[in-house]
């Protein structure tokens, strides 16, 4: 089973708070009804680890490193009830998960590293 658990961007602090920081925090605070409301950007563990053992949550920043060297940047997102990845930049033209499954490494989020997004 996979293991649930979140992360939060602390909009007003600009700081991201790991998933024991937010456990205290009411959920009302961290979770309300509008994104208009909220002081937090909550992200859900993906149950993926990358090559050294990091968790993988939404929003964070992957480099991808095909056996033949290429790399290939890309952010994880979570739409149509499934975590997928946008593409952000490829040195090679390949988007297919196969090619590039050889080494994938957390290089980031997007709300603490926007200057990775701007490839």
């Amino acid at each position: 089973m996979r293991e649930i658990k979140f992360r939060a961007w602390d909009i007003i602090n600009k700081k991201m708070l790991q998933y024991g920081d937010i456990m205290h925090l009411p959920m009302w605070e961290v979770l309300p009804g509008t994104p208009e409301q909220r002081a937090f950007n909550t992200m859900q563990y993906t149950g993926i680890k990358d090559m050294n053992g990091t968790d993988i949550y939404e929003g964070d920043i992957l480099l991808f490193t095909s056996r033949y060297g290429e790399e290939s940047i890309c952010y994880v997102v979570f739409e149509n009830a499934a975590f997928t990845i946008k593409w952000i930049e490829s040195t090679y033209f390949r988007t297919d998960l196969d090619y590039w499954s050889v080494k994938v490494k957390v290089v980031g989020n997007i709300h603490e590293h926007k200057e990775l997004l701007k490839v």
